[in-house]
């Protein structure tokens, strides 16, 4: 699916369980709801049929059309999509103010730090708004998918998690394994502002360890190939 980042093509992908499931809508833009739609046309599936979507993190790239299901489906991620969803105007102001003082603490100069906001700002008119119906917890197994389960990998993302099938050992992976880049350990504001702020390359590494545990069979990433054997 086309995508206004640079990381190129997002990855969407359609579970056929007891529920109709979409992981996934790509960014909010025309040709990516064309391109959608489209895809889901070839595979007999109407936009309307689909009765859930599961996020797997918040990034604009992954939420973008989540508002051109939520009146008829479910939506089920982690809480920490939820104040991106709702563009909860305390919390960006928050994440506003802890870019600013990080970045003067870093000695990056006023005007170059005004820039770096304001393009994180931009990325707002990509991501829907909407609301979680249901919250998926580190280990929860998933609502109208039997055998299939939640994990939570913060790092690239505080609200990122998995999708995994225990009988055949797939995962849907959004960002955290890719096999043409490397996955960056973003740094996001706390959720809490009373908190530290979040060690996100400490948690990615534990996010990967993980992984090594689960006997994984495929990996579906949100970009780029397959990954067959994901311990290379």
């Amino acid at each position: 699916m086309t995508n206004p980042f640079l990381v190129g093509p997002v990855n969407v992908y359609i579970i056929k369980g007891d529920t109709l499931t979409l992981v996934d809508t790509g960014p909010g833009t025309d040709e990516a709801w064309a391109v959608l739609k489209k895809e889901l046309t070839s595979l007999g599936i109407d936009p309307e049929d689909i009765e859930q979507v599961i996020i797997t993190h918040h990034h604009p790239d992954h939420t973008g059309m989540v508002h051109k299901f939520f009146r008829k489906a479910r939506i089920l991620g982690h809480w920490k999509n939820e104040p991106w969803l709702q563009k909860d105007q305390h919390f960006l102001a928050e994440v506003r103010s802890f870019f600013q003082s990080l970045s003067r603490t870093a000695g990056v100069p006023d005007l170059l730090t005004e820039k770096i906001i304001q393009n994180q700002a931009a990325y707002q008119k990509y991501i829907s708004t909407a609301s979680l119906t249901y919250r998926l917890n580190n280990g929860d197994t998933v609502p109208g998918l039997p055998g299939w389960r939640s994990y939570e990998v913060p790092g690239h993302a505080q609200s990122h998690i998995i999708l995994y099938e225990e009988q055949t050992g797939i995962i849907i992976g959004g960002d955290h394994l890719l096999a043409h880049i490397s996955s960056n350990a973003i740094i996001e504001a706390p959720y809490n502002n009373k908190d530290s702020r979040p060690r996100t390359l400490l948690q990615y590494r534990e996010s990967l360890l993980l992984c090594t545990e689960l006997p994984v069979s495929m990996v579906y990433p949100a970009t780029g190939t397959l990954l067959i054997n994901h311990m290379l």
